[in-house]
């Protein structure tokens, strides 16, 4: 996310600057939440608490990502599960994104 809002902030001619940079969403939100920063998130990631920005707001518009899993064929059952788990998991948060 970081590598696409940089891109796409360079090619819109904004000027800004980073002002915070963490490895995790928490660190992100945390900053946002304090208004102290914007930041590229997921919308699954947003919430009621958090304003999405966009170019209805100046800022420029960021492309889509895709995620990919692959599975060994000859996975064991935990794995399988825990894959399955994640499918799931990253199927409904693309739900609750959609409906934002």
């Amino acid at each position: 996310w970081r590598a696409d809002a940089l891109e796409a902030l360079g090619e819109s001619g904004l000027e800004y600057r980073i002002a915070y940079m963490s490895a995790h969403t928490a660190g992100q939100r945390a900053a946002i939440l304090a208004d102290l920063a914007v930041a590229p998130l997921p919308r699954s990631f947003v919430g009621d608490e958090i304003v999405a920005l966009g170019p209805e707001h100046g800022l420029p518009q960021l492309s889509c990502y895709n995620l990919c899993m692959q599975l060994v064929p000859e996975a064991s059952a935990p794995a399988r599960a825990a894959a399955e788990h994640l499918r799931a998991t990253m199927e409904t948060l693309h739900d609750t994104a959609a409906a934002v």
